[in-house]
Formats: C-alpha cells, structure tokens, sequence
C-alpha cells in the first residue's frame, strides 16, 4: 500500500497478525515504548496509535482481557485464544456478531516476552476468569473459543459453575478433547497434511467472485502469521537477536507452550450444556468418538454443523454463518430468561 491516511483501519487495509508483530517493533524501535499487539484492537488508526504513544498507555500492565468492541449495553462475550495465543483472529467474528454488544477477547500470557507462561490449562483458565471477573462480576457469561480457545473456554465456564455462577452460552468452535486423540502413525500424519491441503482449496473453490477473493486474502494472511512463528522457532534455534525475531520467538514459545497444555488437559464433567460448532466433515484423527464432548457435557451437547471445511470457519464469508449460530443462541438464552422472570413475577393487581 503506497498511502495510508490517518483515519484509516489497521484491519480494513488487510492488516494481520504477523504484521501486527512489525509494526510493534518499530514503534519499540523509533518510540522506545514495547506495545502489545491487541493494542490495535483499540487504537486501529495511524491518530489512535499516535495518541496510544503519546500518552504511554500502551505500556500498562499487561492484561489478558482486550476489548475488541466496547460498544453495547447487552452482557458481553468472550473469546479465548487459540493456540497461537493472539486474539487478532477475532476480528471478523466481532465485526458480524450484533452490535449491541461488547466482544473481549483474552490473549496468552507471555505474548509480549516477559511474563511466564501458563504451566497448564487449569492456571491458564483461573488467570482468565479473574480478569473477566473484574469485567462482569456475576453471570450470565457467554464464552467460546476457537481450536484451544474452546478448551480453555470449557475450563473457564467449569471454574465459574464451581462458584455459583450462570454461564449462559459455552461455545466451543471446532474444538476437540485432544487429550483423547490416538496416536497418529507416520502415514496417518502424511494423509492428515494431505487433507488440510485438500479441506483448504475445497473451501476456495466452493466461493465465487469475491466470496473467494477475500477467502484467498484470509488464508494468504494466516501463512504469513504461521511464517512469522517458524521464523521465530528458528531465530531462537541459531540465537539470532534481531528485535523482530524477539517478537517472532516470544510467539512461537506461547504456540509450543499453548500446544502442550492443550494436549495434557484432562477436562473435568461439565455440569451444563455444551455447544459446539463443528465443520461439515472434518480430519480423520477428529471422527472418533472418543475426541466428543457427549461424555463431559452433562446437560448434553448442543452441536451444529456448519457448511464448511476445517479451518474456514473464521473465515470470510462462512464467519458471518458462525456469528449468526452464535447470536441466535444468546438471544434463545435471554428469551429463556426472561420468560421464567415473567413467570415468576406476582400477577398485576
């Protein structure tokens, strides 16, 4: 891009993740000030990042709860990281999910390079609650996540029911128990790979016009994040000090960090409903019944399938499906509520 105006969207140019890691970088370099990368989550603009470093606000404590859309007055959602621990892959899923309500979303902890990471899902998932706590105090909380993000969002919700507390929605997006998947011989990986290729360009290709054009757009940008973090992995291999690959290196620890827990985590019983939003077909290693949620979600799982290959469904134009899924059952829950409250309610004199 050879111009960019100063009121212009970070994400609306194209911007990404890995892009995100840069522009950081730099402002560390000219401005001497280390900002997070969900800091343009809230300053989107050349003006807003201007004002951010101005005033010094980007070097608050860290915290693990952004806000992607502060607009609204409806009960919030949240949205745990995946893997990737950055919750930059929210943005189109906020952008089509109703407008009258706030979305947070919670980053990993040691994304900027100096606090430790997370031992397990278990103080991962205590950490998160706290912060959201000091958001909403008291439920009706509506929670979700992507691949891990769903993980951590089930141990979240389990530590609120702990406490008393009403979790209204428990939205786990293509998440799996990964605990439970069997151990994958050298072929089964091979054909794993061929299939990730294969559900890809079968998504491309079901699009037309711009529908595919701005698929092709997210998937490029989802490689040069990925890019970013290998680059990272291997920076830190041969010692390389290069301030980028600082940044680069402190991703690819929480990617590691965030896989292992992930895979260690033995989920407790839910003692609620459990909604998932899973593909129309999905990876080999993901079909056994042994990866469901039907034995944890003791009010049963609510599952719905969406028509799209892995890996699509934060990914325009099959996001707006999801947020639409999504939105329709906060409003089920409300309407639920208020039902039972005019129930309750002593008749008019």
């Amino acid at each position: 891009i050879e111009s960019v105006g100063l009121n212009e969207d970070f994400f609306e140019l194209g911007g990404h993740s890995m892009l995100a890691v840069r522009l950081m970088s730099r402002i560390e370099t000219e401005f001497g000030q280390r900002l997070s990368p969900a800091t343009l989550m809230r300053a989107r603009t050349v003006d807003d990042l201007a004002t951010a470093i101005r005033s010094g606000e980007g070097q608050s404590d860290w915290e693990s709860v952004v806000p992607i859309r502060l607009a609204g007055s409806q009960s919030p959602i949240f949205l745990m990281h995946a893997a990737g621990g950055n919750l930059l892959v929210y943005e189109e899923l906020a952008r089509h999910l109703e407008p009258n309500r706030p979305v947070y979303g919670l980053q990993s902890q040691g994304l900027d390079g100096k606090k430790p990471l997370h031992r397990t899902v278990e103080e991962m998932a205590a950490a998160y609650r706290q912060e959201i706590q000091q958001i909403q105090p008291h439920g009706p909380y509506f929670l979700g996540g992507y691949c891990m993000g769903g993980t951590i969002a089930l141990e979240v919700a389990t530590q609120l029911k702990e406490q008393g507390e009403e979790v209204g929605l428990l939205a786990l997006i293509d998440t799996h128990n990964w605990a439970e998947i069997p151990k994958q011989s050298p072929a089964k990986n091979l054909r794993h790979h061929w299939q990730r290729g294969y559900y890809h360009a079968s998504n491309m290709l079901s699009l037309k016009g711009g529908d595919r054009r701005r698929f092709l757009q997210g998937k490029l940008s989802e490689l040069k994040r990925r890019k970013g973090v290998w680059a990272g992995a291997i920076a830190a291999r041969f010692g390389r000090r290069k301030q980028e690959s600082g940044h680069q290196h402190a991703i690819a620890a929480v990617w590691a960090n965030n896989d292992r827990v992930a895979a260690l985590y033995r989920p407790r019983p839910y003692p609620g409903v459990i909604t998932q939003f899973v593909p129309a077909k999905n990876y080999s290693r993901l079909r056994g019944e042994e990866v469901r949620w039907d034995p944890i979600a003791k009010e049963g799982v609510d599952r719905e399938t969406l028509p799209v290959l892995p890996a699509g469904l934060l990914m325009e134009p099959y996001v707006q499906l999801l947020a639409a899924e999504i939105s329709k059952r906060v409003h089920s829950h409300r309407q639920d509520r208020d039902s039972l409250q005019q129930l309750a309610a002593p008749p008019p004199a």
